[in-house]
């Protein structure tokens, strides 16, 4: 008989042969070469071959339960369990059991951790890089935001200037950070998990969303600095 032998920390499985021997006490003696070991229900079954059975039942006892596994997604899965108990003929039941291993498990909570790092690291640099880009092109313009002030121009219209500036450099870059994460996400998704990866567009809009509120925060401290800048300083340096 066939012993189903799974690894669950290598995702791996081996497949055992369980012989039996010579008869033994009027019964049958068998010998255990392999150990299910998947977390489940499983763990508490004897797996045997229908031949193996008979003889140690003394009758034909039939099949109550068939498991079977199939390489799909879980849409093509659906469909087959519903064309399944479509047909009357067979007579049966056709239930979904999807189970994820736990070597799975591993690997998406490790992605998980890693992703939540990557968008800490992401957010911090952007905060940085827009501080510093509007920091320096305040100093640049420092003279011509001192004569525009001169000649009437609010504090209020150079902060919106700024801000609106900054807020641009959001935009761009959460439109490029977010296209060039969906095309790493979903060949990572490929290649690891097998299964397409489709556009979560929400997600996609509160990315972009997001980039433009840090860039907005980060120029506060430059914008800042560029409404107090005194007009007649500047003319007077000049």
């Amino acid at each position: 008989m066939t012993v189903k032998n799974a690894d669950t920390h290598s995702g791996s499985a081996q497949l055992a042969e369980w012989k039996p021997t010579a008869p033994n006490a009027g019964g049958m003696e068998f010998r255990v070469d392999g150990i299910v070991d998947t977390g489940g229900s499983e763990d508490d079954m004897v797996y045997a071959d229908t031949l193996d059975v008979d003889k140690l039942t003394g009758f034909e006892r039939g099949a109550d339960v068939v498991e079977f596994s199939v390489d799909t997604s879980d849409a093509g899965l659906s469909s087959l369990v519903s064309s399944v108990n479509k047909k009357a003929s067979l007579n049966a039941k056709v239930q979904k059991v999807t189970k994820i291993t736990s070597s799975n498990v591993r690997i998406i909570t490790m992605l998980q951790t890693l992703f939540w790092i990557v968008t800490v690291v992401v957010l911090v640099l952007t905060l940085v890089g827009v501080g510093t880009t509007i920091s320096s092109i305040v100093s640049q313009r420092r003279n011509e935001i001192g004569l525009r002030k001169a000649l009437g121009a609010s504090s209020r219209n150079i902060a919106v200037e700024f801000t609106v500036e900054a807020a641009l450099y959001g935009l761009i870059g959460g439109l490029l950070g977010t296209a060039i994460g969906y095309v790493l996400a979903r060949a990572l998704s490929a290649s690891v998990f097998g299964q397409k990866l489709s556009l979560n567009w929400p997600l996609a809009l509160a990315s972009v969303l997001v980039s433009m509120l840090v860039a907005v925060l980060a120029s506060l401290p430059p914008v800042r600095n560029a409404v107090r800048i005194d007009p007649a300083v500047v003319l007077q340096e000049e």
